[in-house]
């Protein structure tokens, strides 16, 4: 066999071996991400037995890989998040969750699911049920058998403090495009429960009353206008799916900002 076949034959075996190695599902554990504040709790939309929204992530670790869509996450230990409501006498209810919460990834590193049981809410009578997160909140991978490079313990210390603090300064914080992200969560979320044009007019009300820039009101709105066009012209599915893939093109730009705090990039 001369030097280019097996210089062929080993690069097609690598292939055939790293091809087989993803197929098994085997790889290091993916990255811990940041999950982003709310400026007001956002819907939860409950069909069957569980209650869910989407809700945009960063990466915390550039040196670990994206996750896979579906790889489940747990909240950082002592870390919470707020369910909201009107209670059965319409008075307005508070409550702490934390390990009632099933995390999975959404859309790579920029957007997660979370979940409740549809029990939970029903145990407390609430109506209009939402769901709020604070600032410095990170979801972990829950560990599997096939991480080959699992997570370890400081390595989850310190993206789930240094790196999560940071990332509260750089992104929680940004004046513009952060709050158009949250204005967009909150509508895509909202959906299809009611017309776009009313939600979208309450939210702006919202907007206005909490201060949000007019930098990020104009993102939204343009982004908002842009998925109605979009829509209507069926040059996407559905006007959800728009807005969500806007809000992640949104935050891989902030994404990049992070890395850069980070001092490394994915």
């Amino acid at each position: 066999m001369n030097r280019h076949v097996l210089r062929r034959t080993l690069a097609a075996a690598v292939v055939a071996a790293t091809a087989a190695f993803f197929a098994s599902g085997a790889a290091a554990a993916p990255q811990v991400l940041a999950l982003f504040s709310t400026d007001r709790p956002v819907a939860l939309a409950c069909e069957g037995g569980t209650c869910r929204a989407e809700m945009p992530t960063l990466c915390l670790q550039p040196g670990r890989r994206v996750p896979r869509p579906g790889r489940g996450y747990r909240l950082a230990a002592g870390q919470t998040l707020t369910l909201t409501g009107r209670g059965p006498d319409g008075t307005e209810m508070s409550i702490p969750l934390d390990r009632e919460v099933a995390i999975s990834a959404a859309r790579t590193h920029v957007s997660v699911e979370v979940s409740i049981p549809r029990s939970l809410i029903d145990r407390h009578g609430l109506k209009g049920a939402k769901i709020g997160i604070g600032e410095t909140v990170a979801a972990v991978p829950v560990a599997v058998s096939d991480d080959l490079r699992p997570q370890t313990a400081d390595e989850i210390a310190w993206a789930t403090g240094e790196a999560r603090r940071l990332a509260a300064v750089i992104v929680d914080r940004d004046p513009d495009r952060m709050p158009a992200v949250r204005l967009m969560t909150r509508i895509s979320n909202a959906l299809p429960a009611g017309d776009a044009d009313t939600i979208w007019t309450s939210i702006l009300g919202d907007a206005e009353r909490d201060g949000v820039s007019a930098a990020a009101i104009r993102f939204a709105r343009f982004n908002y206008d842009l998925c109605k066009f979009k829509t209507a012209n069926r040059i996407v599915a559905t006007f959800r799916q728009c807005l969500r893939g806007l809000s992640d093109d949104s935050m891989e730009y902030l994404n990049e900002d992070l890395e850069r705090a980070l001092g490394s990039g994915s």
